[in-house]
Parts: C-alpha cells; structure tokens; sequence
C-alpha cells in the first residue's frame, strides 16, 4: 500500500478530491489516530437502530464541541467517516440521503447540522459515508441522544438523554465542565447598542467666551 499525502486539515473539505483525499489517507495510514475533529468506523449499518444510534452519537459529541477550539482545524467542521479505517476499505451501501437523515433524526433531533457524500477511491470495490458536521456556534443548543438504543461495539444500553462530547479521539458522555461550557454556548449574553442622540437647549445654559482660553488672557489675568 503505497503512502498518501497528508491532506489540509486547516481547510473545510468542500471539493470531492479533498474528500477523496481524506478516506485515501486514512486508508494507506498504519497506526493513525483519531483526532477531535475526525472519526472513522470499518462500518455502521444505518438502516438499524444500533447503528444509527452508535453514528448519532458521534455526531452529537462533534457538535457540541467547543466553539473556539473547533476552530483550529477544518474551519470548524469535523468529519465522521463509514465504511474506512488505516488498512481497510470495506465500503458500505449506498443510501439514499433521504433515509439517512430518516434514520439519524430520531436520534439527534432536527436541529443538528450534517451532511452526507459518498467517496469512491479508485481501485476499491466499497464507497465510503463521508458525513461532514458544521461548526458548533453561539445559541446552539445542548445536543444529546434522544433514543436509548444498543451500541454494536459493546452490546451494551446507549442512554437517551445522553450528552456527548468528543474528547481528542473520544466521544463520551459530558463532564461538568462540559455542562457548564455547554449552557453557556445555548444562552449567549446578548450585547446590547444603544443609539443614543443629546441636544443641547442654548437658551438654558451659559456660553463660554473662546478668548477666555486663550494664553493671551491667562497670562493678563495672571499678571493683573
């Protein structure tokens, strides 16, 4: 397998090659790490509930990133991938977009914003999900898991209600400073302007003679 190049991460992948470029250097990269603003998964099936459950969730914990630290890579997105992990390209199915947001929504709701592309590397057989999540922004709300579900990696209750937050290479549930951060980013402090005007009413104050400031008339006056 031969070597890929390493992609811009300060950049928002929007073209296709970018894309392209992203799942190829995942795939040819031994031993890549996971970061906080890039997840990838040999695979979830989205069609059952475990798998969208267990996608929703990263979802969740990129959105509620911080906003400022968001910001270092990617212009703020993050990237979760399906279907591709260093030395493997196993691929899955091509959904239609409209299903996989029917799948997802009841999982993260409607507020949540994503995107989804498929990413064909030439010369394998599989496509890879390439969902792209926006930038976490002030007002946003707190993002959590609306339906329990089970996770296919440990078999064990995904909790609904559960607020993720992704930590480096870790989605897990929020700690309390998570919690704070997170109230914090959904109720902003709004600043507030004033357009403010003043008149002045001449007939209610006394005028200032000019000449009495000048240096001319200090120095009379403080010779007299």
């Amino acid at each position: 397998m031969s070597e890929s190049p390493i992609p811009d991460f300060t950049r928002f992948a929007r073209k296709p090659s970018e894309r392209v470029a992203i799942v190829e250097y995942i795939y040819a990269t031994p031993n890549l790490q996971e970061t906080d603003y890039l997840e990838w998964k040999a695979g979830y099936d989205l069609s059952k509930r475990p798998g969208a459950a267990a996608t929703a969730r990263h979802l969740i914990g990129m959105a509620n990133r911080d906003t400022t630290h968001a910001m270092r890579h990617a212009d703020g997105h993050a990237y979760v991938l399906l279907g591709v992990e260093p030395g493997s390209l196993s691929g899955v199915p091509e959904w239609d977009s409209a299903d996989i947001e029917k799948w997802l929504t009841p999982f993260v709701g409607p507020d949540i914003r994503y995107d989804a592309h498929y990413v064909r590397v030439e010369g394998q057989p599989g496509q890879v999900l390439f969902l792209t999540i926006d930038p976490p922004r002030k007002g946003d709300p707190i993002y959590n898991l609306l339906q329990a579900s089970e996770d296919p990696a440990t078999g064990k209750t995904i909790q609904a209600g559960t607020i993720f937050v992704r930590h480096g290479s870790n989605t897990r549930p929020h700690t309390p400073d998570d919690l704070k951060r997170l109230t914090a980013r959904a109720n902003p402090v709004r600043e507030t302007t004033l357009d403010l005007r003043v008149d002045l009413d001449a007939s209610r104050v006394a005028v200032i003679d000019p000449r009495l400031l000048t240096d001319e008339h200090r120095d009379g006056t403080l010779a007299a």
